[in-house]
């Protein structure tokens, strides 16, 4: 049997040598978004605004690199690139758990994107959540390292355009449940590359993919695509598509609706 402590000034303070690391896990306010890139053509300060505020600014190094950070919370950030005789900005979106690659060349009144990456970590939104990401000029890329890359429960939405969209080794790629909505929308290609399902859509959940070009789904175990309860997935493709399972290249329940749209199936 544990005895009471005799003293309460010396609970008081093995009280909050317990709280304070519990307290600390439960807030996620700290976190943020890194934003890292070139500027390949000229120096410049790269000041980072949010809401009209400068939350960040760095110095492009000799080779051009910078790196600034925001908020984890924030969904836009604009990027302001400061020179001895000009200024310029650009607004880009932004999603929670991220980090970005910006290279930029500069002018006055004008900046030309080299290359926009967004490294999304794992996605799970529920209740009502909701992401937005429109960058028809950025790579958006999730690697699950075998774990469940996007899950959504509730009703929470996730909508991204992005020239590419590419969720690669993850345990099932996306999983959606209760009535959420997932749509991508790729001015390129989408790529979902899974262990067990690539698609695993249940009750009366929504997803919508479309492509100016490609859709690749592959399953390495289980199924392209399998879909349960009422849930509906339809694809879109523009050139070409292809859907792998190693079990079904799609599964089907009896109230579920999958379009293919013309796809190759293959079944493994």
């Amino acid at each position: 049997m544990i005895k009471a402590l005799a003293n309460p000034y010396l609970f008081s303070i093995l009280t909050l040598i317990f709280l304070v690391p519990i307290v600390g896990c439960q807030n996620d306010e700290g976190k943020t978004i890194l934003i890292k890139g070139n500027v390949d053509n000229t120096s410049a300060t790269v000041q980072a605004l949010v809401n009209g505020q400068v939350v960040d600014s760095d110095d492009t190094d000799s080779n051009g690199n910078y790196r600034v950070m925001v908020s984890n919370n924030a969904e836009r950030v604009e990027l302001r690139f400061m020179t001895n005789t000009f200024n310029v900005g650009r607004v880009i979106p932004l999603t929670p758990d991220s980090e970005v690659i910006f290279d930029v060349s500069i002018e006055p009144e004008v900046i030309t994107i080299n290359n926009w990456q967004v490294i999304q970590e794992r996605l799970k939104l529920s209740g009502n959540d909701t992401i937005t990401f429109d960058g028809p000029e950025a790579d958006f890329s999730i690697n699950g390292s075998g774990k469940d890359c996007i899950r959504l429960k509730g009703s929470s939405v996730l909508d991204i355009s992005a020239r590419n969209i590419t969720v690669v080794d993850c345990g099932d790629g996306l999983i959606t449940e209760g009535s959420t909505s997932l749509t991508f929308d790729a001015v390129e290609n989408v790529n979902i590359t899974a262990r067990t399902n690539g698609i695993r859509s249940s009750n009366d959940s929504s997803v919508f993919i479309s492509s100016d070009n490609g859709i690749i789904i592959s399953s390495n175990t289980a199924n392209g695509i399998r879909s349960t309860g009422t849930s509906e997935v339809i694809l879109d493709p523009q050139v070409t598509c292809t859907i792998f399972g190693s079990t079904n290249a799609i599964s089907e329940g009896s109230n579920a609706f999958i379009d293919p749209d013309g796809c190759v199936l293959i079944n493994g």
